[in-house]
């Protein structure tokens, strides 16, 4: 998948396999409204599409965004600015707008989709770190290997099988796999991917 996914594509993989969960535990109290800021977790209160489910978290930041929704996650490079009241991404295929809602809400669109976002609580916030964290890890050692894999069988002058060194491409097995071609490759010199 490319770094390039759209929002679009993104959260309908993430909505396919996701928990519905529930946003309960986000609902701004006292009509406050939900502040415009980068590097915060916040949580999808409604949607208009079929994208990601209420419940599901997205974070800005500088160089893209993040959405976590269920056990899957997605970091999402690009850019995005907080600036005139307004959070802008060109991240996840096009461009993403956010702004505050009439109802204290942060309003985002994305091409046809649009979301409702408040302030995820402690609790998801910590929930969404940790799916995402999962997620950096598990593509992380799968990207390694396989480059490591490709690289190494390349100067053995072998085609390098994917699907059956990476396994159920878990950050285990993944990891599993870089250190078995590492064991093979052992003899000669080691590709660059695979140090």
């Amino acid at each position: 998948m490319t770094k390039l996914m759209s929002l679009a594509v993104c959260v309908l993989v993430l909505a396919s396999c996701a928990d519905s969960g529930g946003g309960e535990g986000a609902a701004q109290s006292g009509g406050e409204a939900t502040p415009l800021a980068l590097d915060v977790w916040y949580e999808i209160s409604a949607t208009t599409g079929r994208g990601l489910r209420v419940g599901s978290g997205l974070r800005f930041h500088v160089a893209g965004f993040d959405v976590a929704s269920g056990d899957l996650a997605q970091v999402m490079d690009g850019t995005c600015t907080l600036a005139a009241g307004a959070i802008d991404c060109e991240a996840g295929g096009g461009p993403l707008h956010a702004t505050q809602a009439a109802d204290g809400t942060v309003s985002v669109t994305q091409g046809p989709n649009t979301l409702s976002l408040v302030l995820a609580s402690s609790e998801a916030g910590r929930a969404f770190d940790a799916t995402l964290a999962a997620h950096v890890a598990q593509t992380t050692a799968c990207n390694a290997a396989g480059a490591c894999c490709v690289d190494g069988e390349n100067e053995r002058g072998l085609a390098c099988d994917l699907n059956a060194r990476l396994g159920d491409r878990s950050a285990a097995s993944c990891q599993r796999a870089l250190e078995a071609i590492r064991a093979e490759l052992a003899s000669g010199e080691l590709p660059a991917s695979c140090r």
